[in-house]
């Protein structure tokens, strides 16, 4: 009777890191510079053709003007790429109240592009804007109190700033206000809240909210545990690139987990996730490869590639 070569012990250590997702840390979503807020609506149409006249009514202490010489600058449209150039013109503009260059002005100082690094100007410049609406900045301004970047660790404030970007329909604001909803950080736990914030998101595409979503049908948060459910969500994540969500339907498919048991699929979701730089999944894939004979190996190496087939275009590399 031939012997298991993928062996016992790996399961009980896959269904650990499956339950136990929110011991696993992730990279924070990133903030940049975007489009003004549809309660700012910018015509740079005078200046967007014409570098003299834009010049010249920038030093004249026009706002929009002066936005539009720090895009010019950070994009190098019409003149060299300058990011210190870029964020002396949007100060300007912030400084004149301009309000998608004060969100400007406060990733440049998270960042450190063009300027010293600072959080707590970084700080200033969210509060600023998030106070005239930009739902980016209340965003931004959120993710600062709850990490404690630029000043004290304000759990109840990143809240209710997450909770006003939420309401006006920023996904990832929905998402991590989903979390504090699930983890009752900053207010109390409320696991029916957290899910419809992480479906509000997961509506827009949000992945993070989709493996949410996955993660509490597959641990039973707040819901009727359903593995089946989470096999959905986790699918509809997975073949966008989102690794935590191809780590965890590897999982499943490992386990037999509302799934049929299926080795060689579960090495291949774990493959494209070691693949999208999740580390976990890489330890895991070596110990698995590690177990395989040669002929193994190889019908192994063609289910990642089939199920690679699954993979979105616009998520590939």
């Amino acid at each position: 009777m031939k012997t298991n070569p993928w062996g016992a012990p790996l399961l009980s250590l896959f269904t650990a890191c499956l339950l136990c997702a929110s011991c696993r840390t992730h990279p924070p979503v990133g903030l940049a510079p975007v489009p003004p807020p549809e309660a700012e609506v910018l015509d740079l149409s005078d200046y967007r053709t014409d570098l003299a006249k834009c010049r010249e009514a920038a030093e004249l202490g026009e706002p929009l003007a002066q936005y539009e010489m720090g895009l010019r600058y950070e994009e190098g449209r019409g003149v060299h790429n300058d990011l210190v150039r870029a964020a002396r013109w949007y100060l300007r503009a912030a400084e004149g109240g301009l309000m998608v260059a004060q969100h400007n002005m406060a990733v440049i100082y998270l960042n450190g592009d063009g300027v010293a690094q600072d959080h707590e100007a970084a700080r200033t410049w969210f509060e600023r804007a998030a106070a005239g609406g930009s739902t980016e900045s209340q965003f931004g301004l959120g993710r600062m109190m709850e990490r404690g970047w630029g000043g004290p660790v304000d759990a109840k404030g990143a809240a209710q700033w997450y909770g006003r970007a939420a309401e006006q329909g920023l996904a990832r604001a929905q998402h991590a206000l989903g979390r504090l909803c699930e983890a009752g950080v900053g207010l109390p736990v409320d696991y029916q809240a957290a899910l419809q914030w992480y479906l509000a998101a997961a509506e827009q595409g949000d992945l993070d909210a989709c493996y949410a979503i996955g993660r509490m049908y597959a641990r039973g948060t707040g819901v009727v545990r359903d593995p089946l459910e989470a096999i959905v969500w986790f699918r509809s994540a997975a073949i966008r690139g989102h690794a935590p969500s191809q780590y965890s339907l590897g999982a499943l498919y490992l386990n037999g987990d509302g799934v049929k048991k299926d080795r060689l699929t579960a090495y291949a979701w774990l493959k494209l996730a070691q693949r999208d730089g999740d580390s976990d999944a890489a330890k895991l894939c070596a110990q698995l490869e590690e177990r395989m004979t040669p002929e193994e190996k190889k019908e192994a190496g063609a289910r990642v590639r089939q199920v690679s087939r699954e993979i979105k275009p616009s998520a590939r590399r």
